[in-house]
């Protein structure tokens, strides 16, 4: 009678071992990320996260979503499985609500299911709940009662130690509840504290943001060593990119204005040189501006600031020298390599092949430096590596005719393969490249249809290029521009 006992409890036998096994590997997996965040651990957490293991498919799920931006499909189905309807990581949901959060599109196909999810736990069961849940309000404000959310925030406020968000939360519901201004000052607040927060008091400012966020930036300017660091770099990451959309808007006006008459007038060119040179000084007043943060930054040691400073340096090339950006590049390096020799720990790691497409857009640069066979050859390393962003550099070469001619028919072929799988910055290559491209300037509806998909899959650099196209369309324009974003992102592989 003993021998069915023996037989079924080997199965069981088997799950326990296999059980200690998964918490040691991932457990190993956590280590190694902790010693370096880009540490080759997916195909650990894959082997895991087929095992059942929730910590491990939870965890997938972070590292797929931070590097393969069009993987959506694959990512929230990793937070699905560990979440596992409330049995099993309860962050899972927050996780999931965080991502969808930042991709429109994504965030009302999957509004239902979230909403459902916060069905299958007790939210205040624990601290871990309650923050998960608050991360959830946060994306999906609309799916709570202002009550219990109070509620949530006052258990949260009693648990929280410290690297509190707070102050991020009761702005959320403020906003919610359609308190603008207690929203604004209350994110604010919480912008000196958690770079989250910046994100949110951009979106509330409303209009003139560009001018209110730079007014911002002032006001905290007093207090920048004593800010999170993570906080000073996000400052600056702001302020470079209105510094650059500020810059492509007044090429493309400078251009039409000059370009509406065979041959401009004294009276033309003179206005046109006067506008110029306003504009000139304002972007004098913003590189200022940009570089006391991310000077800053770089400072203390921040190689992601590092990473922001050479790219910004390199879009205003006419503005900054190639010793500068290579003297920073060599500075990023030994930083990264210094550290990582000395085995020590730090989570915003740039990483060796950032630093390699870092490369490879300086030698795409209009200095004398510039080696588009280098830049080729790098590019071509870093598609074999898998790193997909290489793709759309390599796009852009055949766009500026940095090998041979310009080949716009090649680029774009580049771009709207990539586009088609949900790359944000595609499209938002291919709307630049409609709406300031000398060779294809002036389809605008086609840069608009582009440059919405963009920001509905996420990237926040192409608001300010929908709010340009929207002043210059008719209704009528608009919405093809509209109905051709819905056609898009039905057929994209998302």
């Amino acid at each position: 009678m003993r021998a069915p006992f023996l037989i079924l409890s080997l199965p069981l036998l088997a799950v326990l071992l296999a059980s200690e096994v998964e918490a040691r590997n991932f457990e190993q997996v956590r280590y190694a990320l902790y010693l370096d965040p880009h540490a080759e651990v997916v195909p650990d957490l894959e082997q895991l996260a087929k095992l059942g293991d929730h910590r491990a498919q939870r965890l997938l799920g972070d590292i797929l979503a931070e590097r393969d931006p069009a993987g959506a499909s694959r990512v929230l189905e990793l937070y699905r499985q560990a979440f596992a309807g409330g049995r099993g990581e309860i962050s899972a949901l927050a996780a999931m609500a965080r991502y969808l959060g930042q991709r429109p599109r994504l965030r009302q196909q999957h509004r239902a299911e979230v909403a459902e999810g916060l069905t299958r736990y007790r939210h205040d069961r624990d601290p871990v709940n309650v923050l998960a849940t608050l991360e959830v309000f946060n994306a999906y404000p609309e799916l709570f009662e202002s009550a219990a959310v109070e509620h949530l925030i006052s258990r949260y406020e009693r648990a929280c130690i410290e690297n509190c968000l707070t102050l991020l939360y009761r702005g959320r519901l403020a906003e919610h509840q359609g308190n603008h201004e207690l929203a604004e000052s209350l994110y604010r607040q919480a912008a000196l504290q958690d770079p989250r927060a910046i994100e949110a008091l951009y979106r509330v400012m409303g209009k003139d943001v560009a001018l209110k966020f730079r007014g911002f930036a002032r006001d905290a300017s007093p207090r920048i060593a004593s800010l999170p660091i993570e906080v000073v770099h996000r400052i600056g990451l702001h302020l470079a990119n209105t510094s650059n959309a500020l810059a492509n808007e007044w090429v493309y006006t400078r251009q039409s204005v000059i370009g509406e008459v065979e041959i401009p007038d004294a009276e033309q060119l003179a206005a046109a040189e006067a506008a110029q040179r306003a504009q000139d000084a304002m972007i004098d007043e913003l590189d200022r501006e940009i570089l006391y943060w991310l000077d800053h930054a770089v400072a203390r040691g921040y190689t992601p600031a590092m990473s922001t400073k050479a790219s910004f340096m390199m879009a205003g090339n006419n503005r900054f020298s190639s010793e500068a950006v290579e003297h920073l590049l060599r500075q990023l390096e030994s930083t990264e390599t210094a550290r990582s020799s000395a085995g020590e720990h730090y989570q915003d790691r740039v990483g060796p092949q950032r630093i390699k497409a870092l490369w490879a857009s300086y030698y795409m640069v209009n200095w004398l430096s510039m080696n588009p066979t280098k830049a080729h050859g790098l590019i071509r390393e870093l598609i074999e590596e898998g790193y997909d962003d290489a793709r759309l550099m390599e796009g852009d070469l055949y766009s500026r005719g940095l090998l041979d001619e310009p080949d716009q028919a090649r680029a774009l072929g580049i771009y709207e393969q990539m586009a088609e799988r949900g790359w944000a910055s595609a499209h938002l290559r291919i709307a630049r490249l409609n709406t300031y491209g000398r060779a294809m300037r002036g389809d605008f509806v086609t840069a608009y249809s582009h440059a919405r998909a963009a920001l509905e899959l996420g990237d926040l650099r192409a608001e300010g290029l929908v709010n340009f196209l929207e002043q210059r369309l008719p209704a009528t324009l608009l919405e093809q521009g509209n109905a051709m974003t819905e056609q898009m992102l039905r057929n994209s592989v998302l």
